[in-house]
């Protein structure tokens, strides 16, 4: 049959309402199918983000910022930690401290935080219990921080960079009324809602808007991880400055001509999730190196081999999706006999029948991509 001719009769059938009606049907729900699938990976990247975010604070466990302690020249941040200790009543020895330093580039403005990792962690809590004491700091001949400046120093948990933002919008709750007091014990994160209410642990953003206020939303928003652009640099347990390289799992060009825009942004939104989590991972790894904490990294590793299989887990299941379309596309061609069973000796039977034949070779325009019905011509998925 020439093409106008099988062209003419396959518009008449798609006028027809029964094939109308079942075309639709079989579209819903294969949708039905991939929106269950989305939602089952979007829940699998939030367990797993979660997951990584409480790995990385518990690498930071043994660590502590100070803040506002005034920048010297060719200064010793191991002594000025050493000395403040003196002031607040606790020995600190060279030997208690892993490695000290200050954070970011100097800009003459305000001083940069010091950060310092202790090598064991009880020491770590008798600096950290004792920073109340620095308000009313103990004199001490020789130290290189003066009882002035000693007296305006905070000393606070080194948080990741997801839980210093769920503190921020803590902070704002807390300045609005919505919740009572927010505070971080060895990085957990605490609230109260009440005064003389019960203490509530919070293990991410989501939870802390659940519990004070689930449409609140900051009018500064800083920091937002997943609005952060791929190559955005990740700060270390001790402070460095990294830029994680890592394969872009978000190039999804070769499953995107099934998808709509909703559907593209999705999974746009799901591999940029597990490139920000890829590049946690390479943070923890690298300030795990050289440490004792054996059982961290021992879960470091195990979560960056789960992370890999979930980059490919995420692809294989869209292109099985895609796989699932295609055996729709057979169900219809089952639906095309039906009809033509239904209208045997009706006089459409011939068409009917040049329907079938070309089925194979039909391209459906769809959002300038096509997609060819059969499986001899269709494009390899893989």
């Amino acid at each position: 049959m020439e093409r106008e001719t099988l062209k003419k009769a396959m518009m008449e059938c798609f006028k027809d309402g029964e094939f109308q009606s079942i075309l639709k049907e079989i579209v819903a729900e294969a949708m039905a199918v991939k929106d269950a699938e989305i939602a089952d990976l979007r829940d699998q990247l939030k367990k797993a983000t979660t997951h990584i975010n409480e790995l990385e604070q518990y690498s930071r466990r043994l660590c502590v910022n100070v803040s506002g302690v005034p920048e010297t020249p060719n200064e010793s941040t191991d002594q000025i930690i050493m000395d403040l200790g003196k002031m607040a009543g606790v020995t600190v020895t060279p030997a208690d401290l892993d490695r000290t330093h200050r954070i970011g580039k100097g800009t003459g403005g305000s001083p940069r935080i010091i950060i310092a990792r202790f090598t064991n962690f009880s020491k770590r809590q008798e600096f950290y219990n004792s920073r109340r004491e620095l308000r009313k700091p103990r004199p001490v001949r020789g130290s290189v921080v003066s009882t002035e400046s000693a007296g305006k120093t905070f000393i606070s948990d080194n948080l990741t960079r997801d839980n210093q933002h769920t503190m921020y919008v803590a902070r704002c709750l807390k300045k609005e009324g919505k919740l009572h007091s927010a505070w971080t014990d060895v990085g957990r994160m605490k609230i109260r809602l009440r005064e003389g209410g019960p203490t509530k642990i919070i293990r991410s953003l989501e939870e802390l808007r659940e519990a004070a206020d689930p449409d609140y939303r900051p009018d500064a928003d800083p920091g937002a991880v997943l609005a952060a652009p791929p190559s955005d640099p990740v700060t270390s347990v001790v402070g460095d400055t990294v830029v994680t390289s890592v394969a872009d799992p978000g190039d999804t060009s070769a499953i995107d001509t099934p998808l709509d825009v909703e559907q593209r942004a999705v999974v746009k939104l799901s591999t940029d999730t597990l490139r920000q989590c890829t590049a946690q991972i390479g943070d923890i790894d690298r300030n795990g190196r050289g440490s004792n904490n054996k059982p961290v990294l021992r879960a470091v590793g195990c979560t960056q081999a789960v992370l890999r299989d979930g980059q490919q887990t995420i692809l294989g299941r869209l292109q099985h999706l895609q796989t699932a379309l295609w055996q729709k596309v057979e169900t219809l061609k089952d639906a095309v006999k039906d009809i033509r069973q239904e209208v045997d000796g009706g006089g459409k039977k011939g068409a009917l029948d040049d329907i079938q034949r070309g089925v194979d070779d039909l391209r459906l325009e769809r959002g300038g991509s096509a997609i060819v019905l059969g499986s001899a011509t269709r494009h390899d998925l893989t």
